[in-house]
């Protein structure tokens, strides 16, 4: 596999974090299978990202809301942000990545 996914719902990758994109090649060339490693990476007891969200968008462990998220709100979301959770925004105006600034696989 590619990683784990962390408490803040996102990919890591135990040695290069959260911080990259996936992408996909299709080709018709005979590519071997990669070998599945367990790993027993993951997030243990940490919640530095749940605790680190400036509109508390996380309803708990894995699990976002994302009418509360600065980068849904900033980047996909369609309409005016809702009164209550702009003080939170503070100055961003695209995207918000706290909770992946915060998380300790991201130190690499």
């Amino acid at each position: 596999g590619l990683g784990f996914v962390g408490k803040n719902s996102l990919l890591i990758a135990p040695k290069l974090g959260s911080g990259f994109f996936i992408g996909e090649m299709l080709t018709t060339l005979p590519l071997p299978a990669d070998v599945v490693k367990k790993s027993r990476a993951g997030c243990g007891k940490c919640t530095r990202c749940l605790d680190a969200c400036p509109t508390n968008a996380f309803v708990g462990p894995y699990v976002l809301d994302a009418r509360k998220c600065i980068s849904y709100l900033t980047i996909e979301h369609k309409g005016s942000i809702p009164v209550h959770l702009r003080p939170a925004m503070a100055n961003r105006v695209y995207g918000c990545d706290v909770c992946q600034q915060v998380c300790p696989w991201n130190k690499f």
